[in-house]
């Protein structure tokens, strides 16, 4: 806690001799005192930088995350409807906060076969079996990347898509050939 203090106060005094040096070049019309100036800005800028990142590290791991497996079911229920048993295990899931910005909605989870019909009944879809090294990827390199890579389900996955609902541009599933576990991708408008 000390040492974000130290941070700070160096930042702040930094921006102090910033404007001061500021004020008095355009006073007394010397450049040398801006350059002074605008050296002082930077290390404003990165002594402020590193006491946010110093308090980032100390506050967040100290906040516990409650609930984090309800919530993470509160998204799988509102993207595909609330779940037939207790066979639902959230691993991930990346939900848009800035809707403007974010096109994107994903969830992986584990699941089991009697979750993966109720979810096909609801979709009206149906099942391809694919290779896993010929998997369709509808949106380029965005949505299904990352935690959210279908590959790692396994060598031939199955694959269903949804159509199109209201602001949803296109929903897509993967699903391990066992039933285990489940990638959904939603593009939205």
């Amino acid at each position: 806690m000390t040492s974000i203090l130290i941070w700070a106060g160096i930042s702040s005094l930094a921006f102090m001799v910033f404007f001061a040096m500021i004020l008095l070049s355009i006073l007394q019309k010397r450049s040398g005192m801006a350059i002074i100036a605008v050296v002082a800005l930077f290390i404003g800028l990165g002594t402020g930088a590193r006491a946010v990142l110093l308090s980032h590290a100390e506050v967040i791991p100290s906040s516990p995350v409650p609930n984090a497996q309800q919530e993470g079911l509160a998204f799988y229920s509102g993207l595909l409807g609330v779940p037939a048993g207790a066979c639902v295990t959230v691993e991930h899931y990346r939900e848009r906060l800035a809707p403007a910005f974010e096109k994107f909605e994903c969830i992986r989870a584990r699941v089991c076969a009697e979750e993966v019909r109720r979810i096909t009944r609801q979709w009206r879809c149906s099942w391809k079996a694919t290779p896993s090294q010929a998997l369709p990827r509808p949106f380029g390199n965005e949505g299904a990347v990352g935690d959210y890579a279908p590959e790692p389900l396994g060598d031939t996955l199955l694959i269903a898509q949804g159509a199109p609902v209201q602001d949803k541009l296109g929903q897509w599933m993967y699903c391990a050939k066992d039933s285990s576990a489940l990638i959904v991708v939603v593009k939205y408008r």
